[in-house]
Order: C-alpha cells, then sequence, then structure tokens
C-alpha cells in the first residue's frame, strides 16, 4: 500500500481526478479527524450525508482518468469492500468488535471505521486485478458465510471511497492476496425464470408488462438494488418514464424499494422526485426500455 497510487477527487460529485495519492497515506492521515468527530456527533442523518458529501474521495482500486469503470489506466491491485450498520447488517452493533474479529483475516490489509462510525471498510489485495468483479463476487460469498453483507456497489472498480478517520485501525501490510474468484454473484445463482403459471398480478400495473411482478418478486426475495447508485437510478427513471410515461411511477417504486447508499436511501417522497425529474427530462436523453432491462440483466434479475 505505501507505494501503491491511486486517483484522488475533490467531492463525491467530481467526475475529474485532482491528484494522485499512495492509498497508505490516504488510509493513515489524521488530516480528517475533526470532520469525523463532528459527522459522528450528529444524529440527524440528512446533515451527516450533506456533510460527507463534501469531503474528498479516491477510487481505491486505481488510477483513473474519469471516474467512471472504463477510464481506469492502472488497477492498484486492491478492492474495497464496505460493511454497513443498520439494515443492512441489523446484527452488527459493535464496529470495534468486529475490527478486531476481522484483524485474524489474512486477506485483510486495512480495516477502519466509516466517516459516519456506522459502519467500517476494508481495503484487501487481489490476485487477479483483471478480474475485478469476478473477486468481489468470491468476496460476496467469503463474508456471507460469516454472517456480513457488503455493499453491492463496491463491486464497481471505480467506487469512490470518501475521507475517514480511524485512531485505531487494522493495518497488516503483508496480508495475503485473496484469489478466489466467482463468475456471477451469489443472488444469479437462483436466476429470474418466465414461468407462466407464476405470473402475479399487481393492481395499477395497466399499460405495463405483467411479467413486471414476477421480477419484483424476485428482487424482493433477493433483496436486489438495480438503481445501484443515483446516476444508474436516474437512468432506469427515464428509461421507465420513456417506455410508459406516468404509468411507470408504480413499477419505478417498486425496482427502487432496494435503493441504498451511503448517502441515500429509498424513501417515497424521493422516489417520487426522482421520477417527476425523469418525465421532465427522459426526452433529452436516448435512454429506452432497453436501459432498464440492461440493469436488470447486469443484476440477474433476467
Amino acid at each position: 500500500m505505501k507505494n501503491t497510487y491511486v486517483s484522488l477527487f475533490k467531492d463525491y460529485k467530481s467526475k475529474l481526478p485532482i491528484d494522485t495519492i499512495t492509498l497508505y497515506e490516504w488510509l493513515t492521515t489524521n488530516k480528517f479527524q475533526k470532520w469525523a468527530e463532528k459527522i459522528r456527533s450528529i444524529s440527524d442523518k440528512k446533515l451527516q450525508r450533506e456533510l460527507k458529501a463534501q469531503l474528498p474521495c479516491i477510487t481505491p482500486s486505481g488510477i483513473f482518468s474519469y471516474c467512471r469503470d472504463n477510464s481506469l489506466d492502472q488497477h492498484s491491485g486492491f478492492i474495497c469492500v464496505d460493511i454497513d450498520g443498520g439494515e443492512a447488517n441489523p446484527g452488527i452493533k459493535d464496529f470495534e468488535l468486529l475490527k478486531e474479529t476481522l484483524r485474524k483475516c489474512p486477506v485483510i490489509a486495512y480495516c477502519g471505521l466509516s466517516i459516519s462510525g456506522n459502519g467500517i471498510f476494508c481495503i484487501i489485495p487481489i490476485k487477479y486485478p483483471h478480474l475485478h468483479k469476478q473477486h468481489f463476487y468470491a468476496l460476496e460469498e467469503f463474508f456471507k458465510k460469516i454472517n456480513i453483507n457488503i455493499d453491492s456497489s463496491c463491486k464497481n472498480v471505480s467506487r469512490l471511497r470518501g475521507a475517514s478517520f480511524d485512531p485505531n485501525p487494522i493495518i497488516n501490510l503483508e496480508a495475503r492476496k485473496f484469489s478466489k474468484t466467482m463468475e456471477k454473484p451469489i443472488k444469479e445463482q437462483h436466476r429470474f425464470k418466465y414461468q407462466p403459471k407464476e405470473i402475479i398480478t399487481k393492481n395499477g400495473f395497466k399499460a405495463v408488462p405483467y411479467h413486471f411482478a414476477l421480477m419484483i418478486k424476485f428482487i424482493d426475495d433477493n433483496d436486489i438494488d438495480i438503481t445501484e447508485n443515483r446516476g444508474q437510478w436516474f437512468k432506469i427513471g427515464c428509461a421507465l418514464a420513456s417506455e410508459y410515461g406516468e404509468e411507470g411511477r408504480p413499477v419505478f417504486h417498486e425496482f427502487s424499494k432496494h435503493y441504498k447508499t451511503k448517502f441515500y436511501h429509498y424513501t417515497q417522497e424521493e422516489t417520487d422526485k426522482m421520477f417527476d425529474t425523469c418525465m421532465e427530462s427522459y426526452h433529452r436523453y436516448s435512454y429506452s426500455i432497453g436501459t432498464f432491462y440492461y440493469y436488470c440483466k447486469e443484476h440477474g434479475v433476467i
């Protein structure tokens, strides 16, 4: 980590990097201590999110010319996984204890508290950087076996990691490279299949295909978030608005229910606002119903 460089971004909204920094320097700096103390002292989640959004970020998995997966210039050889508290892992209450438990794991090079203190993140060296997603899927299974759910958004190689501070992190510069890979995530092992005899009708779906009801049941049963991030959420909304107009609103709500990132989570009000924006904006973009099905396929729903 001491000689591994990654891209540095001004904040979460920035797409162009402002510099590079070593992964070790970023993880061990106390520059953000006061920010962390302030954010952890606030109970208002909205205010927490607003403050976190102002912090600088890195792409721990490499150097990028632009913050998107296909703009990777050089992989760092590391992958970052987030372990959130709350609904994601209701059984985890003591993150200091969890850190100590994970200290025994030979593939974890770094483990520290998130900026809110209600979660941790782990930096893990991987054996085959070109198989980034396949390593993530294997890590997802690895943690699942010890009853820990990791954030599925971390599979993206350009995933940002915001600034944080932990006075007592777990650091292992001799961590072993994680070598296991999986071609598909756990949730794809029981993919949705079209079986007419199982079709479930739902009130409110008039102009849209009612096979959506089966897809919705599948994502509910498997807790799948096809929206993943705000930009992708917008694209899906535009795709449904373009194809179905106002009739797409209840469908958008159903497919948004599992939406949760570090800064947002599903609410009826926010989802309505997003679909309003999509209804006003979709004609400016080329997103079609094919965009919606593309993301469904990416997440193993079809």
